[in-house]
Protein backbone atom coordinates (compact mmCIF):
# COMPACT_ATOMS: atom_id res chain seq x y z
CA UNK A 1 0.00 0.00 0.00
CA UNK A 2 0.98 3.39 -1.19
CA UNK A 3 0.54 6.73 0.27
CA UNK A 4 1.70 10.39 -0.83
CA UNK A 5 2.06 12.36 2.36
CA UNK A 6 4.35 15.59 3.52
CA UNK A 7 7.50 15.19 5.74
CA UNK A 8 6.08 16.32 9.49
CA UNK A 9 9.81 17.87 9.42
CA UNK A 10 10.51 19.55 6.27
CA UNK A 11 7.73 19.59 4.53
CA UNK A 12 9.02 17.64 1.44
CA UNK A 13 6.82 15.42 -0.36
CA UNK A 14 6.96 11.49 -0.03
CA UNK A 15 5.66 8.67 -0.99
CA UNK A 16 5.19 6.13 1.84
CA UNK A 17 4.81 2.30 1.80
CA UNK A 18 2.42 0.79 4.50
CA UNK A 19 2.61 -2.70 5.66
CA UNK A 20 2.66 -4.54 8.76
CA UNK A 21 6.01 -4.62 9.23
CA UNK A 22 7.07 -1.45 8.41
CA UNK A 23 4.96 1.56 9.82
CA UNK A 24 8.24 4.41 9.67
CA UNK A 25 9.74 5.92 6.62
CA UNK A 26 12.88 7.72 6.38
CA UNK A 27 13.07 11.42 5.01
CA UNK A 28 14.74 11.66 1.56
CA UNK A 29 15.50 15.19 2.19
CA UNK A 30 16.12 15.69 6.19
CA UNK A 31 17.00 12.45 6.83
CA UNK A 32 14.83 12.41 9.64
CA UNK A 33 12.62 8.77 10.62
CA UNK A 34 9.13 9.59 11.13
CA UNK A 35 5.51 7.39 11.43
CA UNK A 36 3.73 6.75 7.99
CA UNK A 37 0.42 8.92 8.53
CA UNK A 38 -1.73 6.29 8.15
CA UNK A 39 -4.55 5.81 10.50
CA UNK A 40 -5.97 2.61 8.68
CA UNK A 41 -8.37 4.23 6.82
CA UNK A 42 -8.54 4.55 2.88
CA UNK A 43 -8.23 8.18 1.63
CA UNK A 44 -7.77 9.40 -1.70
CA UNK A 45 -4.61 9.25 -2.91
CA UNK A 46 -3.78 6.06 -1.44
CA UNK A 47 -2.87 3.21 -4.00
CA UNK A 48 -3.61 -0.90 -3.29
CA UNK A 49 -1.60 -3.62 -5.07
CA UNK A 50 0.27 -0.83 -6.97
CA UNK A 51 -2.67 0.05 -9.34
CA UNK A 52 -5.59 0.94 -7.65
CA UNK A 53 -5.97 4.45 -6.92
CA UNK A 54 -8.60 5.76 -4.00
CA UNK A 55 -10.29 8.25 -5.67
CA UNK A 56 -13.82 9.20 -3.92
CA UNK A 57 -15.78 6.74 -0.90
CA UNK A 58 -18.76 4.95 -2.25
CA UNK A 59 -19.96 3.76 1.06
CA UNK A 60 -18.84 1.21 3.75
CA UNK A 61 -15.73 -0.30 3.05
CA UNK A 62 -16.12 0.95 -0.85
CA UNK A 63 -14.15 2.95 -3.00
CA UNK A 64 -14.05 4.35 -6.36
CA UNK A 65 -10.40 3.49 -7.89
CA UNK A 66 -8.38 4.23 -11.14
CA UNK A 67 -7.06 1.12 -12.43
CA UNK A 68 -3.25 2.51 -13.41
CA UNK A 69 -2.43 -0.10 -15.90
CA UNK A 70 -6.13 -0.39 -17.35
CA UNK A 71 -6.79 3.54 -17.39
CA UNK A 72 -10.56 2.88 -16.14
CA UNK A 73 -12.40 3.44 -12.98
CA UNK A 74 -13.45 0.72 -10.96
CA UNK A 75 -15.27 -0.55 -7.92
CA UNK A 76 -12.94 -1.20 -5.34
CA UNK A 77 -14.43 -3.03 -2.21
CA UNK A 78 -12.31 -3.89 0.93
CA UNK A 79 -12.20 -6.37 4.29
CA UNK A 80 -9.93 -6.31 6.63
CA UNK A 81 -8.33 -9.72 7.37
CA UNK A 82 -8.72 -9.51 11.07
CA UNK A 83 -12.44 -10.19 10.19
CA UNK A 84 -11.12 -14.22 9.24
CA UNK A 85 -12.92 -15.96 12.43
CA UNK A 86 -14.43 -13.68 14.40
CA UNK A 87 -17.13 -13.02 12.40
CA UNK A 88 -18.89 -14.32 8.85
CA UNK A 89 -18.39 -11.07 6.97
CA UNK A 90 -15.25 -12.29 5.38
CA UNK A 91 -16.54 -15.25 4.29
CA UNK A 92 -19.15 -13.61 2.64
CA UNK A 93 -16.87 -11.43 1.05
CA UNK A 94 -14.99 -13.97 -0.45
CA UNK A 95 -18.26 -15.73 -1.43
CA UNK A 96 -19.50 -12.61 -3.56
CA UNK A 97 -15.79 -12.23 -5.09
CA UNK A 98 -16.23 -16.01 -6.25
CA UNK A 99 -19.93 -15.86 -7.64
CA UNK A 100 -19.58 -12.31 -9.23
CA UNK A 101 -16.20 -13.78 -11.01
CA UNK A 102 -18.27 -17.34 -12.08
CA UNK A 103 -21.35 -15.27 -13.64
CA UNK A 104 -20.72 -13.34 -17.35
CA UNK A 105 -24.13 -11.08 -18.31
CA UNK A 106 -24.72 -7.64 -19.55
CA UNK A 107 -26.92 -6.83 -16.47
CA UNK A 108 -24.36 -7.99 -13.28
CA UNK A 109 -21.57 -5.75 -12.65
CA UNK A 110 -18.67 -7.62 -13.88
CA UNK A 111 -16.04 -9.12 -11.21
CA UNK A 112 -12.00 -8.19 -12.14
CA UNK A 113 -10.02 -9.65 -9.85
CA UNK A 114 -8.94 -9.23 -6.44
CA UNK A 115 -6.13 -9.03 -3.58
CA UNK A 116 -4.50 -8.74 -0.67
CA UNK A 117 -2.27 -5.61 0.68
CA UNK A 118 -1.60 -5.01 4.38
CA UNK A 119 -3.56 -7.06 5.78
CA UNK A 120 -6.11 -5.73 3.10
CA UNK A 121 -8.39 -8.22 0.64
CA UNK A 122 -9.80 -6.28 -1.72
CA UNK A 123 -12.30 -7.14 -4.53
CA UNK A 124 -12.32 -5.32 -8.03
CA UNK A 125 -15.75 -4.85 -10.27
CA UNK A 126 -17.34 -3.00 -12.85
CA UNK A 127 -17.53 0.83 -11.84
CA UNK A 128 -20.78 2.50 -13.45
CA UNK A 129 -22.06 5.23 -12.78
CA UNK A 130 -26.00 5.86 -12.15
CA UNK A 131 -28.62 5.85 -9.32
CA UNK A 132 -29.82 2.91 -7.12
CA UNK A 133 -33.12 1.59 -7.08
CA UNK A 134 -33.77 3.05 -3.91
CA UNK A 135 -32.81 6.52 -4.36
CA UNK A 136 -35.08 6.54 -7.48
CA UNK A 137 -38.19 5.47 -5.55
CA UNK A 138 -37.52 7.90 -2.39
CA UNK A 139 -37.54 10.83 -5.03
CA UNK A 140 -40.40 9.44 -7.64
CA UNK A 141 -42.38 7.28 -4.64
CA UNK A 142 -43.84 5.37 -7.53
CA UNK A 143 -43.09 4.30 -11.18
CA UNK A 144 -45.56 3.65 -14.04
CA UNK A 145 -45.52 -0.30 -15.22
CA UNK A 146 -43.96 0.81 -18.26
CA UNK A 147 -41.15 1.91 -16.41
CA UNK A 148 -40.90 -0.25 -13.43
CA UNK A 149 -40.45 -3.05 -16.43
CA UNK A 150 -38.43 -1.15 -18.06
CA UNK A 151 -35.90 -1.70 -15.27
CA UNK A 152 -36.77 -4.84 -13.67
CA UNK A 153 -37.24 -6.93 -16.73
CA UNK A 154 -33.17 -6.40 -17.45
CA UNK A 155 -32.76 -8.23 -13.67
CA UNK A 156 -35.28 -11.31 -14.57
CA UNK A 157 -33.23 -11.99 -17.50
CA UNK A 158 -29.93 -11.62 -14.96
CA UNK A 159 -31.45 -14.08 -12.59
CA UNK A 160 -32.36 -16.62 -15.13
CA UNK A 161 -28.93 -16.40 -16.57
CA UNK A 162 -27.79 -16.92 -13.07
CA UNK A 163 -30.12 -19.62 -11.93
CA UNK A 164 -29.81 -21.62 -15.63
CA UNK A 165 -25.86 -21.50 -16.26
CA UNK A 166 -24.56 -21.47 -12.03
CA UNK A 167 -27.48 -22.73 -10.04
CA UNK A 168 -27.42 -19.31 -8.53
CA UNK A 169 -29.57 -17.99 -6.06
CA UNK A 170 -29.31 -14.22 -5.27
CA UNK A 171 -31.16 -14.20 -1.66
CA UNK A 172 -31.24 -10.68 -1.33
CA UNK A 173 -33.23 -8.74 -3.93
CA UNK A 174 -34.10 -5.21 -2.60
CA UNK A 175 -34.14 -2.04 -4.58
CA UNK A 176 -30.22 -0.76 -3.13
CA UNK A 177 -29.07 -3.69 -4.85
CA UNK A 178 -29.88 -3.06 -8.17
CA UNK A 179 -28.04 0.07 -10.12
CA UNK A 180 -29.54 2.21 -12.87
CA UNK A 181 -26.94 3.67 -14.99
CA UNK A 182 -26.62 6.75 -17.28
CA UNK A 183 -27.17 4.59 -19.98
CA UNK A 184 -30.41 3.09 -19.08
CA UNK A 185 -29.18 -0.10 -18.20
CA UNK A 186 -30.33 -2.13 -15.05
CA UNK A 187 -27.75 -3.78 -13.14
CA UNK A 188 -27.65 -6.39 -10.43
CA UNK A 189 -25.57 -5.57 -7.73
CA UNK A 190 -24.14 -7.30 -4.27
CA UNK A 191 -23.68 -10.81 -4.57
CA UNK A 192 -22.65 -10.93 -0.90
CA UNK A 193 -25.21 -13.39 0.02
CA UNK A 194 -25.31 -15.51 -3.25
CA UNK A 195 -24.85 -19.32 -3.24
CA UNK A 196 -25.12 -21.77 -5.35
CA UNK A 197 -28.23 -24.24 -4.74
CA UNK A 198 -27.80 -27.19 -3.01
CA UNK A 199 -24.26 -25.67 -0.88
CA UNK A 200 -23.95 -26.17 2.87
CA UNK A 201 -25.91 -23.49 4.15
CA UNK A 202 -24.54 -23.64 7.54
CA UNK A 203 -20.93 -21.87 5.84
CA UNK A 204 -23.71 -18.43 5.09
CA UNK A 205 -24.22 -18.32 8.89
CA UNK A 206 -24.87 -14.43 9.16
CA UNK A 207 -24.08 -12.45 11.84
CA UNK A 208 -25.03 -8.49 11.55
CA UNK A 209 -27.74 -9.13 10.12
CA UNK A 210 -30.34 -11.59 8.78
CA UNK A 211 -30.00 -13.62 5.57
CA UNK A 212 -31.39 -11.20 3.27
CA UNK A 213 -33.52 -7.99 4.52
CA UNK A 214 -37.05 -9.21 6.24
CA UNK A 215 -39.31 -6.91 3.67
CA UNK A 216 -37.57 -8.48 0.70
CA UNK A 217 -37.16 -12.14 2.02
CA UNK A 218 -39.38 -15.23 1.04
CA UNK A 219 -41.57 -16.99 3.00
CA UNK A 220 -38.71 -20.05 2.39
CA UNK A 221 -36.12 -17.66 3.52
CA UNK A 222 -37.83 -16.61 6.82
CA UNK A 223 -38.08 -20.41 7.93
CA UNK A 224 -34.50 -20.85 7.49
CA UNK A 225 -34.99 -23.39 4.75
CA UNK A 226 -31.61 -24.75 3.16
CA UNK A 227 -33.35 -26.05 -0.62
CA UNK A 228 -33.74 -22.38 -1.44
CA UNK A 229 -34.05 -22.60 -5.68
CA UNK A 230 -35.03 -19.89 -8.14
CA UNK A 231 -38.86 -19.50 -6.86
CA UNK A 232 -37.30 -17.43 -3.70
CA UNK A 233 -35.95 -14.77 -5.49
CA UNK A 234 -38.76 -14.79 -7.86
CA UNK A 235 -41.17 -13.97 -4.55
CA UNK A 236 -38.53 -11.28 -4.03
CA UNK A 237 -38.75 -9.94 -7.49
CA UNK A 238 -42.83 -9.76 -6.94
CA UNK A 239 -42.01 -7.61 -4.15
CA UNK A 240 -39.78 -5.15 -5.84
CA UNK A 241 -42.60 -5.18 -8.36
CA UNK A 242 -45.11 -4.13 -6.01
CA UNK A 243 -43.32 -1.81 -4.25
CA UNK A 244 -41.78 0.12 -7.61
CA UNK A 245 -46.31 0.45 -8.98
CA UNK A 246 -47.55 0.78 -5.05
CA UNK A 247 -45.05 3.24 -3.43
CA UNK A 248 -44.28 0.44 -0.33
CA UNK A 249 -43.88 -2.98 0.17
CA UNK A 250 -46.65 -5.17 1.20
CA UNK A 251 -45.52 -6.26 4.58
CA UNK A 252 -43.33 -3.08 6.75
CA UNK A 253 -43.43 -2.78 10.90
CA UNK A 254 -40.62 -1.51 13.03
CA UNK A 255 -40.11 -4.79 14.55
CA UNK A 256 -38.51 -7.36 12.50
CA UNK A 257 -39.92 -10.37 13.39
CA UNK A 258 -43.83 -9.08 12.54
CA UNK A 259 -42.63 -8.15 8.94
CA UNK A 260 -40.94 -12.10 8.93
CA UNK A 261 -44.48 -13.30 10.01
CA UNK A 262 -46.56 -11.50 7.59
CA UNK A 263 -44.24 -12.99 4.75
CA UNK A 264 -45.48 -16.56 6.52
CA UNK A 265 -49.00 -15.81 6.78
CA UNK A 266 -50.26 -12.74 5.64
CA UNK A 267 -51.91 -12.36 2.27
CA UNK A 268 -50.99 -9.50 0.77
CA UNK A 269 -53.72 -6.93 -0.92
CA UNK A 270 -53.73 -7.06 -4.84
CA UNK A 271 -51.64 -4.61 -6.35
CA UNK A 272 -54.03 -3.55 -7.55
CA UNK A 273 -56.44 -2.79 -5.37
CA UNK A 274 -53.75 -0.09 -3.61
CA UNK A 275 -53.29 1.25 -6.87
CA UNK A 276 -56.53 1.33 -9.66
CA UNK A 277 -54.34 2.17 -12.90
CA UNK A 278 -52.48 -1.02 -12.09
CA UNK A 279 -53.13 -3.42 -14.94
CA UNK A 280 -55.25 -6.48 -14.61
CA UNK A 281 -52.52 -8.73 -16.11
CA UNK A 282 -49.30 -7.03 -13.65
CA UNK A 283 -51.26 -7.41 -10.18
CA UNK A 284 -52.18 -11.25 -11.56
CA UNK A 285 -48.59 -11.89 -12.41
CA UNK A 286 -47.20 -10.17 -8.82
CA UNK A 287 -50.18 -11.99 -7.10
CA UNK A 288 -48.69 -15.04 -8.23
CA UNK A 289 -44.98 -14.23 -7.31
CA UNK A 290 -45.84 -13.68 -4.07
CA UNK A 291 -47.79 -17.21 -3.55
CA UNK A 292 -46.64 -18.29 -0.25
CA UNK A 293 -46.42 -21.77 -1.28
CA UNK A 294 -43.60 -22.09 -3.80
CA UNK A 295 -45.09 -24.64 -5.62
CA UNK A 296 -47.57 -22.04 -6.65
CA UNK A 297 -45.64 -19.61 -8.07
CA UNK A 298 -43.71 -19.98 -11.74
CA UNK A 299 -41.18 -22.94 -12.16
CA UNK A 300 -38.59 -21.13 -14.44
CA UNK A 301 -37.86 -17.55 -14.82
CA UNK A 302 -38.06 -17.64 -18.84
CA UNK A 303 -42.09 -18.49 -17.57
CA UNK A 304 -42.20 -15.34 -15.71
CA UNK A 305 -40.07 -13.06 -18.30
CA UNK A 306 -42.59 -14.18 -21.01
CA UNK A 307 -45.18 -13.24 -19.33
CA UNK A 308 -44.13 -9.95 -17.90
CA UNK A 309 -43.12 -8.91 -21.81
CA UNK A 310 -46.93 -10.00 -22.96
CA UNK A 311 -48.11 -7.36 -19.48
CA UNK A 312 -46.06 -5.14 -20.84
CA UNK A 313 -47.57 -4.72 -24.09
CA UNK A 314 -51.53 -5.00 -22.38
CA UNK A 315 -52.24 -8.31 -22.66
CA UNK A 316 -53.23 -11.32 -19.91
CA UNK A 317 -51.16 -14.31 -20.42
CA UNK A 318 -52.95 -17.46 -20.74
CA UNK A 319 -51.02 -18.76 -17.15
CA UNK A 320 -52.83 -15.45 -15.61
CA UNK A 321 -55.78 -15.64 -17.11
CA UNK A 322 -59.10 -16.65 -14.79
CA UNK A 323 -61.28 -19.73 -15.28
CA UNK A 324 -63.32 -19.78 -12.57
CA UNK A 325 -67.28 -19.39 -13.29
CA UNK A 326 -68.03 -17.04 -10.89
CA UNK A 327 -65.98 -14.39 -13.07
CA UNK A 328 -67.67 -15.24 -16.22
CA UNK A 329 -71.04 -15.39 -14.96
CA UNK A 330 -70.35 -12.13 -13.07
CA UNK A 331 -69.90 -10.47 -16.43
CA UNK A 332 -73.38 -10.61 -17.50
CA UNK A 333 -74.79 -9.41 -14.42
CA UNK A 334 -76.68 -6.17 -14.14
CA UNK A 335 -75.51 -2.94 -11.65
CA UNK A 336 -79.42 -3.43 -10.58
CA UNK A 337 -78.62 -6.45 -9.31
CA UNK A 338 -74.89 -6.02 -7.59
CA UNK A 339 -75.95 -4.35 -4.11
CA UNK A 340 -77.42 -7.52 -2.25
CA UNK A 341 -74.59 -9.37 -2.91
CA UNK A 342 -72.27 -6.15 -1.86
CA UNK A 343 -74.33 -5.75 1.58
CA UNK A 344 -73.79 -9.34 2.29
CA UNK A 345 -70.15 -9.44 1.60
CA UNK A 346 -69.84 -6.41 4.30
CA UNK A 347 -71.91 -8.38 6.40
CA UNK A 348 -69.90 -11.85 6.55
CA UNK A 349 -68.47 -13.35 9.72
CA UNK A 350 -64.69 -14.12 9.59
CA UNK A 351 -65.25 -17.80 9.28
CA UNK A 352 -67.81 -17.00 5.70
CA UNK A 353 -64.81 -15.16 4.26
CA UNK A 354 -62.34 -17.18 5.23
CA UNK A 355 -63.91 -19.31 2.50
CA UNK A 356 -63.53 -16.79 0.02
CA UNK A 357 -60.61 -17.49 -2.87
CA UNK A 358 -58.73 -14.61 -3.50
CA UNK A 359 -60.38 -15.03 -7.06
CA UNK A 360 -63.77 -14.29 -5.33
CA UNK A 361 -62.72 -10.65 -3.80
CA UNK A 362 -61.36 -9.35 -6.87
CA UNK A 363 -64.56 -10.64 -8.74
CA UNK A 364 -66.61 -8.41 -5.82
CA UNK A 365 -64.03 -5.95 -6.56
CA UNK A 366 -64.39 -5.33 -9.92
CA UNK A 367 -68.09 -5.49 -9.76
CA UNK A 368 -68.76 -2.88 -6.75
CA UNK A 369 -66.05 -0.32 -8.66
CA UNK A 370 -69.13 -0.23 -11.11
CA UNK A 371 -71.42 0.31 -8.62
CA UNK A 372 -69.51 2.98 -6.57
CA UNK A 373 -68.98 0.93 -3.62
CA UNK A 374 -65.09 0.50 -3.84
CA UNK A 375 -64.72 1.24 -0.49
CA UNK A 376 -66.77 -1.00 1.29
CA UNK A 377 -64.45 -3.78 -1.12
CA UNK A 378 -61.37 -2.43 0.13
CA UNK A 379 -62.25 -2.59 3.84
CA UNK A 380 -63.21 -6.42 3.14
CA UNK A 381 -59.99 -6.96 1.42
CA UNK A 382 -58.37 -5.33 4.10
CA UNK A 383 -59.93 -6.12 7.40
CA UNK A 384 -62.16 -8.77 6.97
CA UNK A 385 -60.79 -11.33 4.34
CA UNK A 386 -56.88 -11.78 5.90
CA UNK A 387 -58.73 -12.57 9.55
CA UNK A 388 -60.47 -15.29 7.34
CA UNK A 389 -57.77 -16.48 4.69
CA UNK A 390 -55.46 -16.64 8.48
CA UNK A 391 -57.90 -17.82 11.04
CA UNK A 392 -57.08 -21.57 10.17
CA UNK A 393 -53.51 -21.12 9.86
CA UNK A 394 -52.96 -19.01 13.20
CA UNK A 395 -55.47 -21.45 15.28
CA UNK A 396 -53.04 -24.59 14.01
CA UNK A 397 -50.09 -22.78 14.50
CA UNK A 398 -51.48 -21.22 17.78
CA UNK A 399 -48.93 -22.95 20.48
CA UNK A 400 -45.69 -21.78 17.95
CA UNK A 401 -47.08 -18.26 17.83
CA UNK A 402 -46.95 -18.15 21.17
CA UNK A 403 -43.61 -18.69 21.80
CA UNK A 404 -42.77 -16.79 18.60
CA UNK A 405 -44.55 -13.52 20.37
CA UNK A 406 -43.15 -14.43 24.02
CA UNK A 407 -39.78 -14.75 21.99
CA UNK A 408 -40.45 -10.98 20.89
CA UNK A 409 -41.36 -9.65 23.65
CA UNK A 410 -37.91 -11.06 25.65
CA UNK A 411 -36.06 -9.32 22.64
CA UNK A 412 -37.77 -6.32 23.41
CA UNK A 413 -36.63 -6.42 26.86
CA UNK A 414 -33.56 -6.98 26.45
CA UNK A 415 -33.07 -4.25 24.15
CA UNK A 416 -34.77 -1.45 26.55
CA UNK A 417 -32.38 -3.44 29.18
CA UNK A 418 -29.58 -2.28 27.35
CA UNK A 419 -30.85 1.13 26.27
CA UNK A 420 -31.48 1.79 29.84
CA UNK A 421 -28.30 0.09 31.38
CA UNK A 422 -25.70 0.72 28.42
CA UNK A 423 -22.41 -0.34 30.11
CA UNK A 424 -23.77 -3.64 31.00
CA UNK A 425 -22.53 -5.99 28.92
CA UNK A 426 -21.77 -8.78 30.10
CA UNK A 427 -25.54 -8.54 31.70
CA UNK A 428 -26.75 -7.82 28.18
CA UNK A 429 -25.18 -10.61 26.26
CA UNK A 430 -26.11 -13.33 28.54
CA UNK A 431 -29.91 -11.58 28.24
CA UNK A 432 -29.72 -12.32 24.51
CA UNK A 433 -27.68 -15.37 24.98
CA UNK A 434 -30.35 -16.87 27.41
CA UNK A 435 -33.11 -15.96 24.37
CA UNK A 436 -30.83 -17.52 22.09
CA UNK A 437 -31.38 -20.53 23.37
CA UNK A 438 -35.08 -20.14 23.52
CA UNK A 439 -35.32 -19.37 19.85
CA UNK A 440 -33.23 -22.80 19.30
CA UNK A 441 -35.64 -24.73 21.30
CA UNK A 442 -38.54 -23.88 20.30
CA UNK A 443 -37.53 -24.22 16.75
CA UNK A 444 -38.21 -20.46 15.56
CA UNK A 445 -36.17 -20.30 12.62
CA UNK A 446 -32.21 -19.61 12.00
CA UNK A 447 -33.25 -15.87 10.66
CA UNK A 448 -34.55 -14.89 14.37
CA UNK A 449 -31.31 -16.51 15.97
CA UNK A 450 -29.09 -14.29 13.60
CA UNK A 451 -31.07 -11.04 14.51
CA UNK A 452 -30.41 -12.05 18.21
CA UNK A 453 -26.44 -12.85 17.14
CA UNK A 454 -26.47 -9.14 15.71
CA UNK A 455 -27.69 -7.94 18.66
CA UNK A 456 -24.85 -9.73 20.52
CA UNK A 457 -22.18 -8.17 18.33
CA UNK A 458 -23.07 -5.04 18.32
CA UNK A 459 -23.18 -5.16 21.89
CA UNK A 460 -19.34 -6.88 22.05
CA UNK A 461 -18.38 -4.16 19.87
CA UNK A 462 -19.54 -1.48 21.90
CA UNK A 463 -18.12 -3.27 24.76
CA UNK A 464 -14.77 -3.40 23.10
CA UNK A 465 -15.03 0.72 22.26
CA UNK A 466 -15.95 1.36 25.83
CA UNK A 467 -12.69 -0.28 27.05
CA UNK A 468 -10.63 1.59 24.29
CA UNK A 469 -11.97 4.51 25.47
CA UNK A 470 -11.34 4.19 28.97
CA UNK A 471 -7.61 3.46 28.02
CA UNK A 472 -7.45 6.34 25.93
CA UNK A 473 -8.93 8.80 28.59
CA UNK A 474 -6.25 7.27 31.57
CA UNK A 475 -3.52 7.96 29.39
CA UNK A 476 -4.75 10.92 28.18
CA UNK A 477 -5.21 12.45 32.17
CA UNK A 478 -1.20 11.43 32.45
CA UNK A 479 -0.83 13.66 29.79
CA UNK A 480 0.74 10.81 27.75
CA UNK A 481 -1.11 11.90 24.57
CA UNK A 482 1.21 10.47 22.20
CA UNK A 483 1.04 6.72 23.72
CA UNK A 484 -2.55 7.69 23.49
CA UNK A 485 -2.33 7.82 19.44
CA UNK A 486 0.06 4.73 19.16
CA UNK A 487 -2.59 2.90 21.12
CA UNK A 488 -5.33 3.70 18.78
CA UNK A 489 -3.20 3.60 15.90
CA UNK A 490 -1.71 -0.41 17.15
CA UNK A 491 -5.09 -1.62 18.68
CA UNK A 492 -4.49 -5.46 18.76
CA UNK A 493 -7.82 -6.00 21.08
CA UNK A 494 -11.22 -7.69 20.16
CA UNK A 495 -12.85 -5.92 16.80
CA UNK A 496 -10.00 -4.15 15.46
CA UNK A 497 -11.82 -3.58 11.88
CA UNK A 498 -15.45 -2.38 13.30
CA UNK A 499 -13.51 -0.01 15.91
CA UNK A 500 -11.11 1.77 13.66
CA UNK A 501 -13.64 4.53 13.01
CA UNK A 502 -13.95 5.08 17.06
CA UNK A 503 -9.99 5.36 17.67
CA UNK A 504 -9.91 7.70 14.52
CA UNK A 505 -12.58 9.88 16.38
CA UNK A 506 -10.60 9.68 19.82
CA UNK A 507 -7.46 10.33 17.32
CA UNK A 508 -8.80 13.63 15.78
CA UNK A 509 -9.80 14.78 19.60
CA UNK A 510 -6.63 13.80 21.04
CA UNK A 511 -4.66 15.58 18.32
CA UNK A 512 -7.28 18.93 19.19
CA UNK A 513 -5.08 18.67 22.93
CA UNK A 514 -2.16 18.57 21.87
CA UNK A 515 -2.69 22.27 19.58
Amino acid sequence: MKLKYECPECNAEIEGTVDKDNKSQDCKECGKTHLIPYSGKLVKGIVLGDQYEIMEELGEDSYIAFHKSMEREVNLKVIHKSLVGKDDRFDRFMRELKVTASLNHGNILSAYGGGEDNELQYMVTQYKKGRRLSEILADKKTLSEKASIAILLPIANALDYAWREQKIVHRNLKPSNILIGEDKDSMLCDLGLAKPAGEDEMSLTVTGYTMGTPEYMSPEQVKGKTDLDCRSDMYSYGLLLYECLTGAVPFSDDSVMKVMEAQLNEAPVPAQLKKSDISTGMSRLIDKLLEKDRGKRYEKWGELITDLKAVSVGKIPPSLAKSKDGEKSSKNKKSSNLKAPAKKAVKMKKSEAGGMSRADVENIAREMNRDGGMKIVLWLVICILPLGILGYTLNKKRNANAAFAKAQKQYQSAIKDFNDYPTSFDSAIRKFESLKAVIKEKNLGIDQTNMVEEQILKIKIEQAKFNIEVAVKKLVRLRKYKTAINFCNNYGGDYPGETQDYRNALIVLINKKLK
